[in-house]
């Protein structure tokens, strides 16, 4: 959740050649046989999300400790979070990646919520088969994104174009795993988190104390803590700074607002404080974010 980094810094760690990209928050990799993917025995951190789906070929990758073998059919996804080694990849590997920065997810997806349920399955369980249609489907979609990146000659409006087609990916994805498995059913921890996120939703612009939500859902502030990094991988604290992050990335997007009214708006007690807040989670001043939307 918190800050950035440069992802094809990052990246350049596993990867090494041409990719097609929009600056370090989106890139697609669409011939994963032409790409050098070292698998070197250091696990690694990428701080971005990956799609990736494997038409042929095999691959042996490693996420936060649990290996897992890729055969063609599946999907796997990983999140910004998880530490990753790649630990065989057969010479006839062909598939496509996609690797998204978690600020250029987060301006995406205006409705966290709506995508939870994915997001914990694939903490649990992030590979997943697929049918023929919806190798397809989503062979369709990596297409579509390389039409829209041609970084030679950008076009007005591209990143927005870009976070509508991947709003639309990650629903697809998410009707997938709807289908295929019951992301409704919650087990008790699973339960208090979407309870808590629904909480944080409605109460993240009072800034309240941790105490708040505990009493909230009538459990102790320090199980609060506890379920809730142990369900989502997050703080509350750090879900909470999330809201208020894309919050602040809305007003500054679509209104005229200064960051001194922004800052008392999302009950800062100073401009000085939001100012550091934004920096420190966003790694650019409000000022560099309202001129990185004119890009």
């Amino acid at each position: 959740m918190n800050g950035t980094t440069k992802l094809m810094t990052s990246i350049n760690q596993v990867i090494r050649g041409d990719v097609s990209c929009i600056d370090d928050n989106f890139i697609i990799i669409d011939r994963l046989d032409k790409i050098n993917i070292s698998t070197s025995s250091c696990p690694i951190r990428i701080n971005a999300a990956t799609i990736g789906v494997c038409f042929s070929g095999e691959m042996i990758i490693d996420i936060n400790g649990v290996e897992h073998q890729i055969n063609p059919g599946e999907l796997i996804i990983t999140l910004s979070n998880d530490i990753i080694q790649y630990k065989k990849i057969s010479n006839d590997i062909k598939g496509m990646l996609l690797i998204v920065s978690q600020n250029f997810l987060e301006d995406t997806l205006e409705r966290v919520d709506e995508t939870l349920p994915l997001f914990l399955y694939i903490q649990k369980y992030p590979c997943m088969n697929l049918s023929i249609k919806e190798c397809s489907m989503i062979q369709n979609y990596y297409n579509f994104f390389e039409m829209q990146l041609d970084y030679k000659h950008p076009y007005p409006f591209q990143n927005k174009i870009i976070r509508s087609i991947l709003q639309a990916f990650i629903c697809y994805i998410t009707s997938i795993f709807v289908m295929e498995k019951d992301l409704n059913r919650h087990n008790r921890n699973e339960e208090i988190f979407r309870q808590f996120i629904q909480l944080t939703i409605s109460n993240f612009k009072k800034r309240e104390k941790l105490d708040f939500y505990a009493q909230k859902l009538y459990i102790s502030t320090k199980y609060l803590c506890d379920i809730i990094k142990r369900t989502s991988g997050h703080t509350p604290r750090e879900w909470i700074d999330h809201y208020t992050i894309l919050e602040a990335k809305i007003l500054l997007q679509t209104t005229d607002k200064t960051t001194e009214q922004i800052s008392y708006e999302l009950n800062f007690p100073n401009p000085s404080f939001f100012c550091k807040f934004f920096k420190k989670n966003v790694g650019m001043t409000t000022k560099e974010y309202r001129m990185s939307l004119l890009r």
